[in-house]
């Protein structure tokens, strides 16, 4: 696994160009069969048939320059960083899977710029002329703030001229072709994933809308490449982009599909920014399949033909949470942001920790109240040691180790005050002063602001802690 950390200067990419050898599918003729002769409609699995047929109709969507200036700038950047060094072409040469050689790391807290790394299945052996994957869409994941996520992201090997990914970004969800064959690489098209696209080309597998995506060698002569998204109404495969590159045709090895993601570090969780907005989201890829030469038949992703990146710590993704499963080796695999614990923090009066009156200014009292659910008592245990409600962390005042030192909401800083620990006998201890969370001999009485004191597990010093 590689970790780049980054400065916050981007390496730059033309964002806005007319030109490309990609042809804009709204363009394109009528697409190649990638293998067998023409195969009737059939009804569709959760994993299409490869060489079910492939129709005429192009999908509609954003292509060609449109597609460069549609997209924020920022997500053409991102994914050019992410992938210029590993893809060879126009935009330099392929590295190897991630391997347990590789620099890998645990702790996040000295970040500075920007952070990314990746975590999938990578064909091993023969140079690939096809692949097909079946890709979840997680819809209540609004990527909002800085970051991007691709995920996951299809690319056959080193000769395709055409990346497939499902983007998160701004809010907004979209599933795009990066061209690796134009002049300058860019997006070539995109379709933002809304209730026409989930009515069309999704169906529910284990539970989650799902697309499913072909990315094939179409012209052995020419190194055209066409990506194609599977139509659950039609049951045929429809054009979504096509390009050809011969400069490509000598390229061998590579290939993936995999979960990618450009983060920023986030002071108050300890993880990247994007892991708390993706909390509980599973990115899922299953039916993975392979085409091993120009027009032959498919074979599912096994361990025989690919490899898993399985030395790839959750941390080097910017996020500790983050946990990996292979469904079905190797063709359905599985990433999962688990949720932190979050809820009201209780003690045995039936007494809740609460945020004084809900206001967030600093140094506002963390007291004893009655349990109400409200916002003020929802607190979050972050793997980072901190505790968190409304956005800001519960801390010792002014880090102090003393007895009797109150217990406040600050902004989360880092700081060895805002560190706290839950034991397995129910209290909460802070390590710096060595002390306990302790609600004092008022814990049965609201308004109560709570404090640390040498721990003695009494009962004013046991919790009750969100699961």
């Amino acid at each position: 696994m590689r970790i780049h950390k980054l400065s916050s200067a981007l390496v730059g990419v033309v964002a806005v160009l007319a030109m490309t050898t990609g042809t804009p599918a709204s363009e394109a003729a009528a697409p190649a069969r990638p293998s067998g002769a023409a195969a009737s409609a059939q009804p569709d699995s959760d994993s299409p048939a490869p060489d079910a047929r492939h129709s005429e109709r192009v999908i509609p969507g954003t292509s060609g320059a449109a597609a460069r200036r549609g997209l924020p700038a920022e997500v053409s950047r991102r994914f050019y960083e992410l992938n210029a060094s590993r893809h060879q072409g126009p935009v330099g040469v392929y590295e190897d899977a991630p391997s347990a050689t590789d620099t890998t790391t645990d702790a996040l807290s000295s970040w500075t710029g920007k952070y990314h790394a990746y975590w999938g299945v990578f064909p091993t052996g023969a140079t690939l002329r096809g692949a097909q994957a079946t890709h979840s869409v997680n819809l209540s994941t609004p990527v909002t703030g800085d970051d991007t996520v691709y995920a996951p992201t299809l690319d056959p090997s080193n000769a395709t001229c055409i990346e497939m990914t499902t983007i998160y970004s701004g809010g907004t969800i979209w599933v795009g072709a990066w061209d690796w064959c134009a002049a300058i690489p860019g997006w070539a098209k995109y379709v933002v994933v809304d209730s026409a696209f989930l009515d069309t080309y999704t169906k529910k597998v284990n539970g989650r809308p799902s697309y499913s995506v072909q990315d094939v060698q179409t012209n052995a002569a020419t190194n055209e490449w066409t990506s194609y998204l599977y139509n659950y109404d039609t049951h045929e495969w429809e054009t979504f982009f096509k390009s050809a590159n011969t400069s490509k045709l000598g390229s061998s090895g590579g290939g993936w599909d995999m979960m990618e993601v450009y983060t920023h570090y986030d002071p108050t969780t300890g993880q990247g920014q994007y892991c708390a907005e993706t909390k509980g989201a599973v990115f899922q890829t299953t039916g993975l399949k392979y085409q091993t030469s120009y027009g032959g038949g498919w074979t599912a992703a096994t361990e025989a033909n690919s490899s898993v990146a399985t030395t790839v710590k959750s941390s080097d993704l910017g996020c500790s949470d983050l946990s990996y499963a292979v469904l079905t080796p190797n063709s359905g695999f599985s990433l999962t942001n688990e949720k932190n614990p979050t809820g009201p923090i209780s003690n045995s009066a039936g007494m809740c920790v609460d945020n004084r009156v809900g206001d967030t200014t600093n140094g506002n009292p963390v007291q004893l109240y009655w349990c109400n659910d409200t916002n003020s008592q929802q607190w979050t245990l972050n793997l980072n040691g901190t505790i968190t409600a409304e956005s800001k962390c519960m801390a010792v005042k002014d880090g102090g180790t003393a007895n009797g030192t109150v217990v406040e909401l600050y902004d989360c800083d880092g700081s060895g005050g805002q560190n706290w620990q839950t034991r397995a006998d129910g209290t909460i201890y802070n390590p710096q002063s060595g002390k306990c969370l302790d609600g004092t001999a008022n814990y049965t009485i609201a308004l109560t602001q709570l404090q640390i004191t040498s721990c003695t597990s009494a009962v004013n010093q046991r919790w009750n802690m969100p699961t």
